[in-house]
């Protein structure tokens, strides 16, 4: 028997006061360092509900004790069950704004993606739109959104489709390895979502789509992987293991210098193919200047110079042998209908009509410290081969206070309103809160990241610095 089953949760006002280190003691300690990497309350409050809402999920379902529950991740960061007999569950979260979704299906595959209709700021809505195509939009896609109706529709239904695609790609677990243009969606009778990969039609997906609030979309996918689509997700030669796999990967990352081309473009891609948020993956590689001709990264990636890049397989998605799962390949139209109306939303009633917003996304800056004493020296390589060389603290400079300086530069012409700033080094991306303990010998590069909350760098180490337009 199938089943879907979607919760909801608004985290606003949900953890005020003590709420939050109330509920965080409703988690394992394990888990705690899940909640609490996070700099800001927000993004805390997101991943708090995140984890309450799955833990809250299985205990329900199973009548098993809420801290009976074990979860894992695979390779590719999707999460799933750690306990083997329980492998037919598949689950899959999200968050936007405020929102945090939870879905679940049993014997069937789950993406879930939220979305904001955010009006660009700085270009029309047409020439946003169009900045999309060709490379994640098709030809008969781009039609359905400037046929659909005014601006505001047309922005809407463009969230639409993108909330399909990821939707889509998060259930079937290939990330980045997925060409946006082999799918193409449209909608039957105003009513029906119709998906088509490489040109064939695939009716083995169901979508369901609502408001959560008056700018903020659910898209929930839901369905069987199909043999003809499993898009050469790989085959390794050793088992199950998500060990092995992770000591493979691993073991590329470290020698691919050694292949060829520069080695800021690889510590970019591995940054970029190690994150889950495929947003923030594709931002990376494009501040990197890295180019994907067929959006597949395993068919080649190549430099702004033509130097190109080869990534096995198994470093994007993760290998079709790591689980063995039964499933059906076929889902009935009574199977869509009743699994549509078996939805379950934990939602307050939100209005239907579109209406303007705007949100503060800007990342708060740290004082930047006086560098006057015990001055240290190191080098950041933008993404367009520019090395700049500034001198930092070498007693209390944090990543965050260093950034600050970075939008201060005025060569850099970027402002912490507009820009997204991340700093990269041996292939890690450096978290705000992070102190610089500076060497002026060499590092052993184990020990680089051996002490919690720091990073060792010797001098004139380079710093990748990663930057992005904001949406």
């Amino acid at each position: 028997m199938c089943k879907l089953d979607l919760l909801c949760f608004d985290v606003k006002g949900a953890f005020e006061g003590d709420k939050a280190d109330r509920a965080l003691s409703w988690l394992p300690t394990a888990e705690h360092p899940s909640v609490m990497r996070f700099k800001f309350d927000k993004d805390r409050h997101l991943a708090l509900a995140s984890l309450l809402l799955r833990r809250h999920y299985f205990s329900q379902e199973l009548q098993v004790p809420w801290f009976d529950l074990e979860f894992d991740r695979l390779p590719a960061g999707k999460p799933i069950l750690k306990q083997s007999d329980l492998l037919h569950y598949d689950f899959n979260i999200s968050h936007e704004g405020d929102w945090v979704i939870f879905g679940c299906t049993k014997n069937m595959k789950i993406g879930v993606d939220a979305v904001a209709i955010d009006r660009p700021k700085n270009q029309s809505i047409d020439a946003y739109l169009k900045s999309f195509q060709p490379q994640q939009l098709t030809p008969n896609e781009m039609q359905l959104i400037l046929n659909s109706g005014d601006n505001a529709i047309r922005l809407e239904t463009f969230y639409q489709l993108w909330g399909c695609k990821e939707s889509y790609t998060k259930a079937i677990g290939l990330g980045l390895s997925l060409d946006f243009q082999k799918l193409e969606f449209s909608n039957e009778n105003d009513t029906q979502i119709k998906m088509k990969l490489d040109g064939k039609r695939l009716d083995n997906w169901a979508f369901h789509m609502c408001r959560l609030d008056s700018v903020t979309l659910a898209i929930v996918c839901f369905g069987f992987i199909e043999i003809s689509s499993k898009l050469d997700q790989p085959l390794i030669e050793f088992s199950q293991s998500t060990q092995l796999l992770g000591l493979k990967r691993h073991e590329f990352w470290e020698t691919a210098p050694s292949y060829g081309g520069k080695e800021e473009i690889w510590q970019a891609l591995q940054v970029a193919f190690s994150e889950e948020d495929i947003m923030m993956a594709r931002s990376i590689l494009e501040a990197a200047n890295i180019i994907l001709p067929t959006g597949n990264p395993c068919d080649g990636c190549f430099d702004e110079l033509g130097n190109e890049y080869e990534i096995p397989v198994y470093c994007v998605v993760p290998p079709e042998n790591l689980i063995l799962e039964q499933q059906s390949d076929t889902m009935t139209e009574d199977d869509r209908s009743s699994l549509a109306l078996s939805c379950t939303f934990l939602m307050k009633e939100t209005p239907s009509i579109y209406s303007n917003f705007t949100t503060d996304q800007h990342q708060q800056l740290v004082p930047a410290p006086d560098c006057s004493m015990n001055p240290f020296t190191v080098v950041v390589r933008l993404s367009t081969e520019k090395d700049i060389s500034l001198t930092i603290s070498s007693q209390n400079e944090t990543v965050g206070s260093f950034r600050r300086r970075l939008f201060d530069y005025k060569e850099l012409k970027i402002a912490n309103e507009t820009h997204i700033l991340r700093l990269v080094y041996l292939g890690r991306v450096l978290q705000d809160k992070m102190f610089f303990v500076c060497s002026n010998h060499e590092v052993d590069i184990e020990k680089t990241f051996a002490k919690k909350g720091s990073v060792l760098i010797e001098k004139d180490s380079i710093i990748q610095a990663l930057i992005a337009i904001k949406s």
